[in-house]
């Protein structure tokens, strides 16, 4: 729900924005978990797109996409993202 306010919040502004997030909902998970669809479908109709598309937190056991950077806007440029692993999380660089 804050993430929903968030958005709508951030929706009718025309710069272009970047929303960094910590949000422990598996994006991975879009097509079977429906709270994590109903996050991801929230951001895109406001306008934002998420930039990471492999996972952020490796584990022995499993591997999530639960930190993600959404971009609004920034139709002119072109955004290249490098995952690095320094804990059990990863890093976008």
């Amino acid at each position: 729900e804050r993430f929903h306010n968030l958005a709508n919040k951030l929706k009718d502004i025309k710069q272009d924005v970047i929303l960094a997030t910590d949000q422990n909902f598996d994006l991975l998970k879009y097509n079977r978990d429906r709270y994590t669809k109903e996050l991801l479908d929230g951001f895109i109709s406001a306008g934002f797109l998420p930039s990471i598309t492999k996972p952020t937190r490796i584990t022995h056991n499993s591997a999530t996409l639960i930190d993600n950077i959404y971009l609004k806007g920034f139709s002119c440029y072109t955004f290249s993202s490098d995952i690095y692993q320094i804990t059990y999380h990863c890093y976008v660089i």
